[in-house]
């Protein structure tokens, strides 16, 4: 049976805890405020929804921009490098050099290739990359030997002088190769 003032069925009329708020919907609580029930799982989902397909956005625009930057960060890495062997052989009157074979990069001293020595902040004598922290880079192949003056060699001997630019090139990663270049006669590198 329906009583005027009912918003429900009310058999015995209406009562104080069968009244509802008609612009919520809810149920009043003791104090006479709408009660709050929390989140619904479609509204948590949605959010959830809306969360991942901002993060894959971010995700896939910062991509080539890291890629990048991690190409960029090694290819000054390896132009310190040179310029240290430079350095090295200035300082002590001897053939010091960098050989890039087959992704694996190295310093030498004395003219031999196979006289390693460990570059400054590396606890290996041999850099490998394309693995670990260098995963999908890679340095063309290179032999560059510096004389007692600094004049870069084409020569693991540091005898014959170079007389062209040597480019030295890393790629990978998804970004553009980064190029880096040593001038015949002063060994400025850039």
């Amino acid at each position: 049976m329906f009583q005027s003032g009912c918003l429900f069925y009310c058999p015995d009329g209406p009562s104080s805890d069968m009244k509802t708020d008609m612009s919520t919907g809810r149920q009043p609580d003791n104090n006479g405020v709408g009660a709050t029930r929390g989140f619904t799982l479609f509204e948590v989902v949605l959010v959830l929804i809306i969360i991942s397909l901002l993060t894959a956005v971010a995700i896939a625009r910062n991509s080539p921009v890291a890629a990048r930057a991690k190409l960029q960060g090694q290819a000054e890495l390896l132009k310190s490098q040179l310029r240290y062997a430079q350095a090295r052989s200035m300082s002590a009157n001897s053939v010091w050099g960098i050989k890039a074979e087959d992704n694996d990069v190295s310093l030498f001293k004395d003219g031999d290739a196979n006289t390693l020595m460990y570059l400054p902040g590396e606890n290996t004598k041999t850099i490998a990359y394309n693995v670990g922290e260098l995963s999908g880079l890679s340095v063309s192949n290179f032999t560059l030997s510096f004389d007692d003056r600094g004049r870069p060699c084409s020569d693991e001997a540091g005898t014959s002088l170079r007389t062209t630019t040597l480019t030295i090139t890393l790629s990978g990663a998804g970004a553009p190769s980064v190029n880096i270049d040593v001038t015949p006669n002063t060994g400025f590198i850039q």
